[in-house]
């Protein structure tokens, strides 16, 4: 009887070391992760987003002394358009039910 509850509890042991290296493996892993999402920076849209606003900026301040604005905002335009085709690349077409997560299916009636 002795013998098998020692058993029991040693084979609980290696349950429980090998349960927490698993453990330690997923925090890595989700720390990893964040890290990732943090170092990405901002994203295409905010990009696009920051160069609006650069290039409003750009016209409220167009008379700032040695300054080209002017190449600015097109440098800014070109930016801009390199972040929108990031941001359409990385699109995916999805059907309308997907989309909407409809019930329906191709043999609903919208009438009954």
């Amino acid at each position: 009887m002795a013998i098998r509850i020692i058993g029991s509890l040693a084979a609980m042991m290696r349950s429980l070391r090998k349960l927490s290296v698993q453990l330690q493996m997923l925090k890595m892993k989700m720390w990893m992760k964040q890290r990732k999402r943090e170092d990405e920076g901002l994203s295409a849209k905010d990009g696009q987003r920051l160069c609006e606003q650069l290039k409003k900026l750009c016209l409220h301040h167009s008379d700032a002394d040695g300054v080209s604005t002017l190449a600015l905002q097109q440098q800014l335009r070109k930016l801009r358009a390199h972040l929108r085709r990031l941001e359409f690349a990385s699109q995916t077409q999805v059907t309308l039910d997907k989309f909407w997560g409809a019930p329906f299916s191709s043999t609903t009636s919208i009438t009954s």
